[in-house]
C-alpha cells in the first residue's frame, strides 16, 4: 500500500511521466531516504563514541547529586553502581547496533524494489 501511495503521489505531481520513470523515481526516493537515515544514525553513533568519557563524567556527577539528595552516608558514584565502565566495549556495542540497523534498512530497500517491481501484479 505504501509503494502504491508513493507512486500515486509522484504520478499526481507529474502527470505526463512514463510509468517506468515514476517507478525509478520512487525507488530513488526510497534509497536516498534510507541512505540519509543511515548517515544520520552513523554520525550520531560516532559523536556518542567520541564524547564517551565526557558523557560518563556527566552521568557520574548526576549520580553523585542524586545520592547526595537522599542523604546517604556514603557518596554514590558510577563505579559503585555499575562497576568499571569500559568505553571501548560500550562503543563496540553502539557501533554494532548501528551496523545491525543499517543492514536492516538495506534489506527494506531491497524488499521495496521487489514490491515496486511486482506492484502491477498485486493490483490485479
Amino acid at each position: 500500500m505504501l509503494v502504491e501511495a508513493l507512486v500515486t503521489a509522484i504520478r499526481h505531481r507529474w502527470r505526463g511521466a512514463p510509468a517506468w520513470l515514476v517507478s525509478w523515481i520512487a525507488g530513488l526516493l526510497v534509497i536516498l531516504a534510507a541512505a540519509g537515515g543511515i548517515f544520520v544514525l552513523a554520525q550520531g553513533a560516532v559523536q556518542i563514541v567520541q564524547q564517551g568519557p565526557a558523557l560518563l563524567d556527566r552521568i557520574d556527577g548526576l549520580v553523585q547529586t542524586i545520592g547526595g539528595s537522599f542523604g546517604l552516608s556514603e557518596p554514590l558514584d558510577l563505579k559503585s553502581l555499575v562497576g568499571k565502565v569500559n568505553v571501548r566495549q560500550v562503543a563496540s556495542s553502539v557501533l554494532s547496533g548501528v551496523q545491525g540497523i543499517g543492514g536492516t534498512v538495506i534489506l527494506v530497500v531491497i524488499y521495496f524494489g521487489f514490491m515496486l517491481a511486482g506492484r502491477r501484479r498485486l493490483s490485479r
